[in-house]
């Protein structure tokens, strides 16, 4: 029995989506509450199916780099969710937040649990906050924090304090910090084994390169920019860049999964011109890894990039990267300015 952390992608969502009643449920036998008139887990009558509760939801999916849904697999079957927040979503001043953790009945016991938490938290070091029910229902759960928090959280230990919190009501909240020796040390040891070839330069075997594309790799460029973009039109654009070495992919198995290309048209500054992700890839630091290999190639400089108003994703992404507003543009998309972002890339960032 093999249990892994998989990123949840627009294509899984439904899978997520289809957990998330149960969740619900195991909470009310908690809370002791009880479903609306129209029998869905929420406090109003308004929401009077599950698809209209799950619109509610969409924010996981557009908020790249920010939000983070994940997917708890066991031999290659759900057995359940976690979400984690960032940046401002996250509570109490932390760098990340365990929003909703939940394995199905027939998965707990033998440990499951904790290793899908430790597993979550090691990909995400930094100063970490949870939140859970103060109850004798709740009991349980409590003990299990308690418990995975003691081998999670090292030396660091963890605190514990009764609060009351703006949309949560009263409860336990438990504030740790995972370190980024600690998350390798802990990991499993296909994780550590990845986490060295990355280190060293060399991509995991299980995951995806990033390198500079080659006139090989033209074909399969255009066919993901016609697939994203919705046409062809800019396959001579493409070429140009990766003659130029101003172009990177992503490759998955063979499989290009992503592109970013770049020239110096802007004030003769580095300009990000496109970051495009297979649409069956999304979610799974692809965009985030183009990024910065991008940004590692232009140190001691201010680098530049745009999009629309209403590509939410991407301005998340941006902003999660250090970005910071520069300008705006109107009347190129009426009624959707472009934005404009820089960011100063030091000699030493590590970014």
């Amino acid at each position: 029995m093999t249990l892994i952390i998989e990123p949840c992608g627009l294509d899984r969502k439904p899978i997520l989506m289809n957990l998330y009643p149960l969740y619900l449920h195991d909470l009310a036998g908690i809370r002791g509450v009880r479903p609306n008139r129209h029998g869905v887990f929420e406090e109003e009558d308004d929401i009077r199916t599950l698809q209209e509760q799950q619109a509610e939801f969409a924010i996981w999916w557009e908020k790249e780099g920010l939000l983070f849904p994940y997917l708890i697999v066991e031999d290659g079957l759900p057995a359940g969710f976690a979400l984690v927040a960032s940046g401002p979503y996250a509570v109490d001043g932390s760098e990340f937040t365990l929003q909703e953790f939940f394995l199905l009945r027939p998965y707990r016991g033998q440990g499951r649990a904790e290793r899908a938490a430790c597993e979550v938290f090691r990909r995400h070091p930094g100063r970490w906050a949870l939140f859970t029910t103060a109850s004798e229902r709740n009991a349980g759960a409590v003990s299990f924090w308690r418990r995975t928090l003691l081998g999670a959280a090292g030396d660091g230990g963890y605190e514990e304090t009764d609060e009351d919190m703006e949309y949560y009501g009263f409860g336990k909240l438990f504030r740790f910090r995972i370190g980024e020796a600690l998350s390798r040390a802990s990991a499993p040891p296909a994780a550590r084994a990845a986490d060295a070839a990355r280190r060293a330069g060399s991509p995991p075997a299980s995951g995806f390169a990033v390198r500079p594309a080659v006139p090989a790799d033209l074909d399969a460029l255009a066919e993901l920019d016609a697939l994203v973009v919705g046409h062809g039109g800019r396959r001579e654009a493409l070429a140009a860049y990766a003659a130029a070495g101003c172009c990177l992919v992503a490759e998955r198995e063979g499989r290009l999964s992503g592109c970013a290309a770049w020239d110096r048209s802007f004030f003769g500054r580095p300009f990000l011109q496109l970051l495009i992700v297979h649409p069956g890839e999304r979610r799974t630091g692809i965009g985030r890894r183009l990024l910065q290999s991008w940004l590692e190639r232009g140190p001691g400089e201010r680098a530049f990039t745009s999009t629309n108003r209403s590509n939410e994703p991407m301005r998340a992404l941006l902003e999660a990267a250090g970005f910071e507003p520069s300008g705006i543009v109107d009347h190129l998309d009426e009624g959707d300015p472009e934005l404009i972002f820089s960011r100063m890339v030091a000699s030493d960032d590590p970014v």
